[in-house]
Protein backbone atom coordinates (compact mmCIF):
# COMPACT_ATOMS: atom_id res chain seq x y z
CA UNK A 1 0.00 0.00 0.00
CA UNK A 2 0.90 3.73 -0.81
CA UNK A 3 -0.10 6.20 1.38
CA UNK A 4 -2.98 8.78 -0.96
CA UNK A 5 -2.08 11.50 1.20
CA UNK A 6 0.35 13.38 3.99
CA UNK A 7 0.01 11.31 7.56
CA UNK A 8 1.60 12.73 10.32
CA UNK A 9 4.07 11.23 13.16
CA UNK A 10 1.74 8.76 15.43
CA UNK A 11 -1.41 9.37 13.48
CA UNK A 12 -3.86 6.21 12.97
CA UNK A 13 -3.75 4.72 9.72
CA UNK A 14 -6.75 4.43 8.66
CA UNK A 15 -8.03 2.37 5.31
CA UNK A 16 -9.31 6.39 3.43
CA UNK A 17 -5.58 7.09 3.52
CA UNK A 18 -3.89 4.29 2.19
CA UNK A 19 -4.02 2.43 -1.69
CA UNK A 20 -4.69 -0.91 -2.23
CA UNK A 21 -2.39 -3.64 -2.90
CA UNK A 22 0.38 -3.46 -5.17
CA UNK A 23 -0.38 0.44 -5.87
CA UNK A 24 2.32 2.69 -6.71
CA UNK A 25 2.98 6.56 -5.34
CA UNK A 26 0.97 8.93 -7.58
CA UNK A 27 3.15 11.69 -9.49
CA UNK A 28 1.28 14.32 -7.44
CA UNK A 29 3.16 12.31 -3.61
CA UNK A 30 6.38 13.18 -5.66
CA UNK A 31 6.00 16.99 -6.07
CA UNK A 32 8.28 18.81 -3.59
CA UNK A 33 6.65 21.31 -1.80
CA UNK A 34 5.74 24.54 -3.60
CA UNK A 35 6.84 22.72 -7.49
CA UNK A 36 4.32 21.42 -9.93
CA UNK A 37 4.16 18.83 -12.28
CA UNK A 38 3.95 20.02 -15.82
CA UNK A 39 4.09 17.59 -18.79
CA UNK A 40 5.50 18.57 -22.49
CA UNK A 41 4.79 16.96 -25.48
CA UNK A 42 8.23 15.58 -27.13
CA UNK A 43 9.32 13.06 -29.99
CA UNK A 44 12.28 10.90 -29.80
CA UNK A 45 14.81 13.79 -31.02
CA UNK A 46 13.17 16.69 -28.84
CA UNK A 47 12.67 13.69 -25.67
CA UNK A 48 16.72 13.31 -26.21
CA UNK A 49 16.60 10.26 -27.75
CA UNK A 50 14.63 8.37 -24.86
CA UNK A 51 16.95 8.38 -22.41
CA UNK A 52 16.01 10.75 -19.61
CA UNK A 53 13.81 8.99 -17.29
CA UNK A 54 12.41 9.32 -13.71
CA UNK A 55 14.43 11.14 -11.50
CA UNK A 56 16.95 12.84 -13.94
CA UNK A 57 17.46 16.62 -14.54
CA UNK A 58 17.24 18.43 -17.76
CA UNK A 59 17.09 21.85 -18.87
CA UNK A 60 14.01 23.08 -21.47
CA UNK A 61 15.05 24.53 -25.14
CA UNK A 62 12.60 26.81 -27.33
CA UNK A 63 13.14 27.27 -30.80
CA UNK A 64 11.49 29.47 -32.45
CA UNK A 65 11.28 30.42 -36.22
CA UNK A 66 11.45 34.59 -35.78
CA UNK A 67 10.78 34.86 -40.19
CA UNK A 68 7.83 32.26 -40.97
CA UNK A 69 6.44 33.72 -44.07
CA UNK A 70 9.82 35.28 -44.98
CA UNK A 71 11.95 33.34 -47.96
CA UNK A 72 15.33 33.33 -45.01
CA UNK A 73 14.81 31.87 -41.55
CA UNK A 74 16.16 33.60 -38.61
CA UNK A 75 15.66 30.76 -36.14
CA UNK A 76 16.38 31.48 -32.55
CA UNK A 77 17.44 29.53 -29.42
CA UNK A 78 16.19 30.25 -25.68
CA UNK A 79 16.90 28.20 -22.57
CA UNK A 80 13.02 28.67 -20.91
CA UNK A 81 13.99 25.97 -18.04
CA UNK A 82 16.95 24.94 -16.26
CA UNK A 83 17.21 21.51 -13.81
CA UNK A 84 14.30 20.42 -13.94
CA UNK A 85 13.32 17.48 -12.27
CA UNK A 86 11.87 14.41 -14.36
CA UNK A 87 8.79 12.86 -13.24
CA UNK A 88 7.97 10.45 -15.55
CA UNK A 89 7.91 9.52 -19.39
CA UNK A 90 4.83 9.45 -20.89
CA UNK A 91 2.86 6.95 -17.93
CA UNK A 92 6.17 5.85 -16.57
CA UNK A 93 6.69 7.52 -13.40
CA UNK A 94 9.32 4.55 -11.95
CA UNK A 95 12.44 6.09 -11.05
CA UNK A 96 13.66 2.31 -11.03
CA UNK A 97 12.95 1.94 -15.23
CA UNK A 98 16.14 1.86 -17.02
CA UNK A 99 14.31 1.16 -20.00
CA UNK A 100 15.08 4.01 -23.11
CA UNK A 101 11.30 4.89 -25.17
CA UNK A 102 10.57 6.59 -27.90
CA UNK A 103 8.56 8.99 -25.90
CA UNK A 104 5.37 11.75 -26.18
CA UNK A 105 5.50 13.56 -23.07
CA UNK A 106 8.05 14.24 -20.28
CA UNK A 107 6.73 15.18 -16.97
CA UNK A 108 8.70 17.37 -15.18
CA UNK A 109 8.81 19.28 -11.85
CA UNK A 110 8.94 23.28 -11.98
CA UNK A 111 8.15 26.00 -10.17
CA UNK A 112 4.77 27.54 -10.78
CA UNK A 113 6.63 30.72 -12.88
CA UNK A 114 8.74 28.30 -14.33
CA UNK A 115 5.36 26.37 -15.64
CA UNK A 116 4.01 29.68 -17.03
CA UNK A 117 6.89 30.02 -19.20
CA UNK A 118 6.74 26.67 -20.79
CA UNK A 119 3.06 27.74 -21.10
CA UNK A 120 4.51 30.26 -23.01
CA UNK A 121 7.08 28.92 -24.54
CA UNK A 122 5.36 25.32 -26.34
CA UNK A 123 3.03 28.28 -28.04
CA UNK A 124 5.85 30.31 -29.46
CA UNK A 125 8.22 27.38 -31.10
CA UNK A 126 9.06 23.86 -30.64
CA UNK A 127 10.74 22.44 -26.73
CA UNK A 128 13.55 20.05 -26.28
CA UNK A 129 15.44 18.98 -23.13
CA UNK A 130 18.65 18.79 -22.80
CA UNK A 131 19.85 15.68 -20.30
CA UNK A 132 22.07 17.25 -17.86
CA UNK A 133 25.22 15.23 -15.91
CA UNK A 134 23.94 13.13 -13.17
CA UNK A 135 24.79 15.90 -10.03
CA UNK A 136 25.07 18.65 -11.60
CA UNK A 137 22.38 21.51 -10.14
CA UNK A 138 24.03 24.69 -11.46
CA UNK A 139 22.19 27.25 -13.23
CA UNK A 140 23.75 29.72 -15.18
CA UNK A 141 22.29 32.78 -17.39
CA UNK A 142 22.40 32.18 -21.20
CA UNK A 143 22.46 34.20 -24.25
CA UNK A 144 19.81 33.69 -26.86
CA UNK A 145 21.46 32.30 -29.41
CA UNK A 146 20.45 32.95 -33.18
CA UNK A 147 20.85 32.02 -36.55
CA UNK A 148 22.12 34.35 -39.29
CA UNK A 149 19.94 37.11 -40.06
CA UNK A 150 18.12 37.56 -43.48
CA UNK A 151 19.62 40.13 -46.23
CA UNK A 152 17.14 42.42 -46.90
CA UNK A 153 16.90 44.97 -43.87
CA UNK A 154 13.17 45.53 -43.47
CA UNK A 155 13.00 41.71 -42.58
CA UNK A 156 15.84 41.60 -40.45
CA UNK A 157 14.46 44.57 -37.97
CA UNK A 158 11.18 42.80 -37.84
CA UNK A 159 13.19 39.36 -36.86
CA UNK A 160 14.96 41.59 -34.26
CA UNK A 161 12.17 43.58 -32.84
CA UNK A 162 10.57 40.18 -32.29
CA UNK A 163 13.16 38.29 -30.86
CA UNK A 164 13.47 40.91 -28.33
CA UNK A 165 9.63 40.84 -27.49
CA UNK A 166 10.38 36.65 -26.84
CA UNK A 167 12.78 37.90 -24.35
CA UNK A 168 10.80 40.11 -22.28
CA UNK A 169 7.87 37.47 -22.52
CA UNK A 170 10.58 34.99 -20.59
CA UNK A 171 12.88 36.76 -18.95
CA UNK A 172 12.16 35.16 -15.16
Amino acid sequence: PVALTLIAAREPLLPAKLSGPGARPSVAAELEPGMRAYAIGVNDISGVGGHALPGDRVDVVMMRNMTPEGPHKVLTSQLVGQNGRVLGVDLNADPTSTKAEKPSTTTLEVSVKDAQKLAIAAELGSLSLALRPLGASDTEPVAEVASAAPRARGQARRARGAAEGSRNILRP
